[in-house]
């Protein structure tokens, strides 16, 4: 089972050293006054109520990066269009804003630019959260996002610590002993900063709380979206060659086992795969 504490650590208090270091680690990594940011406009459009696609559409025409990305998305496998989508406008509709908010998200921390095997982790998360939401029948777009995006914070130590934080990295036996490792060296997890930079971004609290809980102890948790995500984390730990640490079957009361990631295995990896060509 996992190393943290059952009642979780993403909303744990910060001593006031701690606090002001994840403050820090938002400013340089761009996360404060998202607002003045493109990627903060865009943001902004996605979880407007009166978003639109329009003008969504000519934000995204000023980032060439993101708006590429959109398109290699909805011609991706994922979507499985029968011809190619060359319209934004277009690929935009058949994305959707959770997915381009995704695509957002991860393009304003850099997540392509950590180690490999971080962001290949991230994608098999991605897939395995979205396919055990597929069998409890939670919400499978915010499963995935919340996947994809979980280890944001870890993606901004590593982007502010200089190297630092992944020679701390690699001294976990098991992504779940990372925690615990944190708070020894910083006083804080990435998942602190994970849960401060989603709603730094203005996102829905459900999708922050799913996407900060990665590591809590299943019994704590209390929604189904939730759930998915933290046994997708442990799925995707077992898909790099790791031991699961969850009672996946007890967790979902029997709707997501090993006869299911059986089953799954192949398209999780292919997709992770696939998306993994949209950051290329």
């Amino acid at each position: 089972m996992s190393d943290v504490d059952a009642t979780g650590v993403a909303n744990a208090d910060l001593s006031d050293e701690a606090a002001q270091f994840l403050e820090e680690i938002l400013v340089e990594a761009g996360m404060v006054s998202s607002d003045q940011s493109q990627y903060g406009r865009i943001l902004a459009e996605l979880s407007s109520p009166d978003g639109s696609a329009a003008r969504l559409e000519r934000l995204l025409i000023r980032d060439q990066g993101l708006s590429a990305r959109v398109l290699r998305l909805a011609n991706s496998a994922s979507y499985g269009m029968s011809r190619s989508v060359t319209s934004l406008q277009s690929a935009i509709t058949i994305v959707g804003f959770t997915s381009i908010r995704t695509l957002t998200m991860a393009s304003a921390m850099a997540w392509d630019r950590v180690p490999e095997r971080w962001s290949e982790f991230s994608l098999l998360h991605a897939y395995a959260a979205e396919s055990v939401a597929w069998q409890m029948g939670a919400p499978r777009q915010e499963a995935f996002s919340a996947g994809l995006l979980s280890d944001m914070g870890r993606s901004l130590l590593f982007k502010v610590t200089e190297g630092g934080y992944e020679l701390l990295s690699d001294l976990a036996d098991h992504p779940d002993s990372l925690p615990s490792l944190e708070m020894s060296a910083y006083g804080l997890t990435h998942q602190h900063i994970t849960r401060e930079a989603f709603l730094r971004w203005h996102f829905p609290e459900p999708l922050v709380r799913a996407a900060a809980c990665h590591h809590d102890a299943p019994d704590h948790m209390s929604d189904s979206l939730t759930m998915a995500v933290r046994v997708g984390h442990d799925v995707a730990a077992v898909l790099q060659g790791g031991d699961p640490h969850v009672d996946w079957a007890t967790a979902t009361n029997g709707q997501f086992t090993e006869v299911h990631l059986d089953m799954f295995e192949g398209a999780i990896r292919a997709q992770a795969s696939d998306l993994a060509s949209v950051f290329a």
